[in-house]
């Protein structure tokens, strides 16, 4: 019996074309007005459009001058991972009859965005107000009758406020309803300036609940965005749970005490996501899922930064998965270039590119193959196509029924060859 095969028949063509960046989908104009290092804040719709081969994100994107030169950029991501919080000096605790009073001051030269205190207290609930100075004698409140809570796991021992260059810090703790408790000491969080974050939207796209588990399907409106702070909105007075995004961790809670709320409803991703949907899982254990009203969340800007040797319309080119990650002599100094002083740029909106053709993001393959006799071949399937390039055909259920396990036997024919 003859054994069952498949032709196919199609012709393909491929060209690459690197210098009239054919191959990149989208770009944008940069206008420069002064030559020498500049800094742009990359958009997320041209993140968005950057296609990665191998996981090396912006691998893509280039930088072209007036006069068509590629020119070496670094992109330079925030340090998210250098540590943040520091150690407060001269903490010193007063025990009023019904106060406790702190009083510490952050390392000098900081600029402050947070409060950490510290307490080996096992279980607590109490009332406190933040007050801050620069010289010591004239005082700003920052938070009053802010709770402070450690109970059940729940923590909630921070204060957080505008970054400002403060030298001294006060805390009072309220102690007429219940006994002090003993403060060991406190952190301050210093504000980097390459830290700061911005508005990202985010569309709840899909709920899906499962045994003990929320899931939230997140659409963040780009790919290949830094998502730094996710924050829910929920109406539920009391309650605690677990959530996990991407790789990080925490525990949301909300819950009253005395007419007031203390909360915690953020997770800190910090991450940088390749994806335009991310999901949110919450551990609602035996307790009912939670309303969930809306999602807000923040990123970090992505700056580019090169050596602009001309003013004038730059283009950024940016969407071919095919191009290898480029290898710029400058990568070498990027800690010294992030850190440098440098002009900012305007830029247009991100456009597709005009100039884009499909075949150019095709793999050389040669013209044609080898001639072929099909005469041993037993079926065949003729394929239609409108436009040469990379073409996908489904191998429907009838051709596989008729050719070898491994499809070893099957071909693909055009013209005899």
């Amino acid at each position: 019996m003859k054994p069952h095969s498949l032709l196919l028949a199609l012709c393909l063509t491929s060209s690459a074309s690197a210098a009239d960046f054919a191959a990149w989908t989208h770009r944008q104009t940069v206008n420069i007005t002064q030559p020498g290092l500049t800094r742009l804040e990359l958009e997320p719709t041209l993140l968005d459009a950057s296609r990665t081969a191998d996981g090396a994100a912006f691998h893509d994107l280039r930088v072209i001058s007036p006069s068509g030169v590629e020119t070496p950029y670094i992109v330079a991501l925030p340090r998210i991972t250098r540590p943040e919080r520091l150690g407060a000096a001269e903490f010193k605790t007063t025990l009023n009859p019904a106060s406790t009073v702190l009083e510490f001051q952050p390392p000098a030269g900081n600029t402050i965005s947070e409060v950490l205190l510290q307490t080996n207290a096992g279980s607590f609930i109490k009332s406190a107000t933040l007050e801050a100075s620069s010289d010591g004698t004239n005082w700003r409140t920052l938070a009053s009758n802010e709770l402070l809570c450690r109970q059940n796991g729940t923590e909630r021992l921070r204060f957080t406020f505008a970054a400002a260059p403060w030298t001294h810090f006060r805390v009072t703790i309220d102690d007429a309803r219940t006994a002090p408790i003993a403060f060991t000491g406190a952190q301050v969080r210093r504000d980097l300036p390459e830290l700061h974050t911005v508005a990202q939207p985010v569309t709840i796209r899909a709920r899906t609940e499962t045994t003990g588990e929320t899931h939230l399907k997140l659409d963040l409106g780009s790919a290949n965005i830094l998502l730094g702070h996710v924050r829910l909105h929920t109406p539920e007075p009391v309650f605690q749970r677990a959530a996990t995004l991407l790789s990080a961790h925490a525990t949301l809670f909300r819950l009253q005490h005395e007419g007031r709320s203390a909360e915690d409803l953020g997770i800190e991703a910090d991450q940088l996501v390749t994806t335009r949907e991310v999901e949110l899982v919450i551990q609602n254990g035996d307790s009912p899922p939670l309303r969930i009203e809306r999602i807000e969340a923040t990123r970090h800007p992505v700056p580019v930064v090169f050596q602009a040797d001309a003013v004038g319309e730059w283009q950024l080119y940016i969407g071919n998965a095919q191009s290898a990650a480029p290898r710029y002599d400058i990568a070498a100094i990027g800690d010294k270039l992030r850190d440098a002083s440098a002009h900012s740029a305007t830029a247009s909106a991100v456009e597709a590119n005009t100039a884009f053709r499909k075949t150019a993001t095709a793999p050389e393959v040669g013209d044609v193959g080898p001639e072929i006799d099909v005469s041993p071949w037993s079926f065949q399937r003729p394929v239609q196509f409108k436009e040469a390039g990379v073409i996908v055909v489904e191998v429907i259920p009838e051709v596989l029924a008729r050719t070898a396990n491994d499809l070893h036997d099957m071909r693909v024919v055009c013209d005899g060859h």
